[in-house]
């Protein structure tokens, strides 16, 4: 995964906005996490980027901290000021790392918005993909979405096939017969449309 510079480096303008768009008010962003129950969970925080990190501070006893130490997984959205999603979002996933160093430790504090107290754990988030969209009052820059390669690259080694040293093959289930009710010979098929969900355009430590 690679730190915020290597993506600032490859994808300039899209770093400069994404920046933009965590550091404006409401200055609050949302980081999702995956509790140990493998659901997702969502948190209010105030990211950090200084001297080429994007950092979080955070309480040592929000579930995040155990979340971000156990999967390490993060996905993070900037805030919007309203329902028009004014200023455009700018989205950003990958992987969380522990910081203990106490040199980088400086760096975040005093690049903070706010006094870090000692006892805040600070995770550094590293950037497998981030992308932007907007609602006609902003200009988006170019590109509107960068992917690390070497994320890329090591997605298409583990989901191509085989990729295990083994083969797999799905067994192929016949479908059961129906009639013209709509039963099987197994028992009634439901009927039902799916849930479509709906996504709203946008929304501390």
């Amino acid at each position: 995964m690679a730190q915020w510079h290597s993506f600032a480096r490859a994808a300039p303008a899209l770093a400069a906005f994404g920046r933009s768009c965590l550091e404006r008010p409401p200055t609050v962003s949302y980081l999702g996490t995956i509790a140990a129950d493998g659901l997702p969970r969502v948190h209010p925080v105030t990211p950090i980027v200084g001297d080429g990190r994007l950092f979080l501070f955070m309480e040592p006893t929000s579930p995040k901290v155990r979340d971000l130490r156990e999967r390490r997984v993060f996905a993070l959205h900037n805030g919007v000021p309203d329902g028009d999603g004014t200023g455009g979002e700018f989205f950003v996933r990958g992987l969380a790392e522990p910081v203990e160093d106490p040199a980088l430790r400086s760096v975040a504090a005093a690049a903070a918005s706010y006094d870090a107290a000692d006892r805040y754990v600070l995770f550094e988030l590293t950037v497998s993909e981030a992308r932007c969209h907007g609602y006609g009052d902003v200009t988006l820059p170019d590109p509107r979405r960068w992917r690390d390669p070497r994320a890329a690259a090591a997605g298409a080694a583990t989901s191509a096939p085989g990729a295990s040293g083994q083969e797999t093959s799905k067994p192929a289930t016949p479908e059961p017969e129906t009639s013209k009710r709509g039963t099987t010979k197994r028992g009634t098929a439901k009927r039902g449309g799916a849930t479509q969900g709906t996504s709203g355009r946008g929304a501390r430590r």
